[in-house]
């Protein structure tokens, strides 16, 4: 039987490990490259708490128990099944936008998302857009979408390097990604990411590098 002690200790040491990082510089008195460390140490605790969760919830499963739901997460799901396209197996595409949902029901993953435009230089210019940082964002369309997740869904994100810029792409599991994007977790929500659907399910979701 999975030890749930352990999953809740990971969960404090995360939430503390974040509250250090979050902390103005002259209360945690830390250089950059330790700043850095512990953000990158964040990630693998939210990775670590995450794949816990899931194997807590698979155990509860097979002793007959009711996996554990968190606050406002069955009214979320509602909502997002609200927002599953009609024929959706017909539906092959690649897009960008940001993840407004992400969970896990019956035993399938879920992730609801709003697509954007990501516009180069010279179209934002056309626009009138600023594209000071070499791009800029148009979200013509609000409509929610949800997609299935398959398993083996390809997961990545950016982490830090010691420079503080964005290192290679880290991969995770998808009750990674879930914990990553949690709800205490909102700064990260604003990113975006690059899905690729193929027969209305999600095989590919990659965090875009921003900078």
């Amino acid at each position: 039987m999975l030890n749930e002690s352990k999953w809740f200790a990971l969960t404090i040491v995360a939430s503390l490990t974040l509250a250090a990082c979050q902390q103005t510089e002259p209360e945690r008195n830390l250089n950059e490259k330790q700043v850095i460390e512990l953000q990158n140490q964040v990630i693998s605790l939210q990775s670590e708490v995450g794949r816990l969760k899931e194997a807590l919830n698979q155990a509860r499963l097979t002793e007959g128990s009711e996996p554990e739901v968190g606050a406002g997460e069955q009214q979320d799901e509602q909502a997002s099944n609200e927002n599953m396209l009609p024929d959706a197996e017909l539906i092959n595409e690649e897009a960008v936008g940001y993840i407004k949902q992400i969970y896990t029901h019956q035993g399938t993953n879920f992730i609801e998302i709003d697509y954007i435009q990501w516009l180069n230089p010279e179209e934002c210019q056309a626009k009138g857009i600023d594209a000071s940082h070499g791009y800029c964002i148009v979200n013509e369309n609000t409509r929610l979408r949800t997609f299935e997740v398959v398993p083996d869904a390809d997961i990545s994100i950016f982490a830090f390097d010691e420079n503080g810029q964005f290192s290679e792409p880290m991969p995770l599991d998808f009750s990674a990604l879930k914990s990553y994007l949690s709800p205490e977790e909102s700064d990260y929500s604003v990113l975006a990411y690059d899905v690729v659907v193929i027969g209305g399910k999600i095989t590919t979701v990659s965090q875009r590098q921003t900078y």
